[in-house]
């Protein structure tokens, strides 16, 4: 599969080495190709391409977003809105707003009405937008070893088939999957990403993820 990264941060190079060690063929969009962490990047992963972020969503089947929620709508414009049409938008973005927590925890800049996800469905309208991952840490995205088995991953979107497929993805990354439903079950899921930081800053303990139990 050919998958274009969007974000050279923590996030966004631990999904490209993941989607590398998978057998799948990426290249890692950034604006600083020659930052140390992205030349080391590449050293360790030969098969890896860097490139622009518009090239990144040009060349993908599949396209994953990571960059700071922040920055999403504004990175997705520069990367060309015409590059997703018709494909696979992995959102692995949280909206968390730039204001320092409070008693270390975060401020989110959307409203319950509207989760980032839905934002960026507006934006690209023909793009197959799916929230996951966004309560991991990067450390963690690829085949983490918990004590209670595996992580669930809480998935959303409108389209089924790119649910699917994501949740293919998730699974070969070592994670169950659960769909909780169309676009707007984000709102219910963004706030997990809150919760994690929450939870980690107040304990020092980021190896840490959700499951779901069944009776």
């Amino acid at each position: 599969m050919k998958v274009g990264v969007i974000g050279s941060g923590t996030v966004g190079q631990s999904l490209a080495k993941a989607f590398v060690s998978e057998g799948h063929d990426v290249i890692l969009g950034t604006r600083n190709p020659n930052k140390e962490d992205i030349v080391t990047l590449k050293n360790e992963n030969p098969s890896l391409t860097i490139d622009t972020p518009a090239q990144a969503a040009a060349f993908g089947e599949v396209v994953v977003l990571a960059v700071p929620g922040t920055a999403a709508l504004e990175s997705l414009q520069q990367a060309g809105p015409a590059n997703f049409e018709g494909k696979i938008l992995i959102d692995v973005t949280n909206p968390l707003a730039a204001e320092a927590p409070v008693n270390g925890v975060p401020k989110l800049f959307t409203t319950s009405d509207e989760s980032l996800l839905e934002s960026i469905q507006k934006l690209l309208p023909t793009a197959k937008v799916v929230k996951a991952l966004n309560n991991v840490g990067a450390f963690l995205m690829y085949k983490p070893t918990f004590q209670g088995g595996k992580g669930t991953v809480f998935i959303a979107g409108n389209d089924e088939e790119a649910k699917a497929t994501v949740s293919e993805i998730l699974e070969s990354f070592g994670w169950e999957a659960e769909n909780v439903g169309k676009a707007e079950a984000a709102r219910a899921i963004e706030p997990l990403g809150q919760l994690y930081v929450a939870r980690g800053m107040l304990n020092n303990d980021w190896a840490v993820s959700l499951k779901l139990v069944r009776l």
